[in-house]
C-alpha cells in the first residue's frame, strides 16, 4: 500500500505541475499573438478599410434616399391631383343632388296641391 500511495502522490504532483505549465504556455501564446497584432500595421489598415467602406455605404444611402425622395414627391403630387379631381367630382355630385332635391320638391308640391291639375 505504501507504494500505491507514493505513486498517487507523484502522479498528482506531476498533473498539477503540467496544468500550471500549460496555463503559463497558453498565456504566453496569447500575449505573443496580441503583441504581433498590436505592433503590426494590420489594425490601422483595417481601420482605414472600414472607414472607407462606411463612407461608401453612407454615400450610397444618400444617393438612394435622394432618388427615393424624388419618387415619393412625384407620387405625392399625383395623389394631390387625384384628390383635387375627386373633390371637384364630389362638388358636382352635391350640386346635382341639390337640383334633384328641388325637382322632387316641386313634383311633391304639385301633387299635393289639388288646384294645380
Amino acid at each position: 500500500m505504501n507504494l500505491m500511495n507514493k505513486l498517487t502522490q507523484w502522479g498528482s504532483l506531476i498533473g498539477v505541475i503540467c496544468a500550471i505549465g500549460g496555463g503559463f504556455y497558453a498565456w504566453g501564446e496569447f500575449n505573443t499573438r496580441l503583441s504581433s497584432i498590436e505592433s503590426g500595421g494590420n489594425v490601422n489598415e483595417l481601420k482605414v478599410d472600414m472607414v472607407d467602406r462606411i463612407s461608401a455605404i453612407e454615400d450610397k444611402l444618400e444617393a438612394q434616399s435622394e432618388s427615393d425622395l424624388g419618387s415619393i414627391q412625384a407620387d405625392i403630387s399625383a395623389i394631390k391631383e387625384d384628390l383635387s379631381k375627386a373633390l371637384k367630382e364630389i362638388e358636382i355630385g352635391k350640386k346635382v343632388n341639390e337640383l334633384q332635391d328641388s325637382k322632387i320638391e316641386a313634383v311633391r308640391l304639385k301633387t299635393t296641391n289639388p288646384l294645380a291639375n
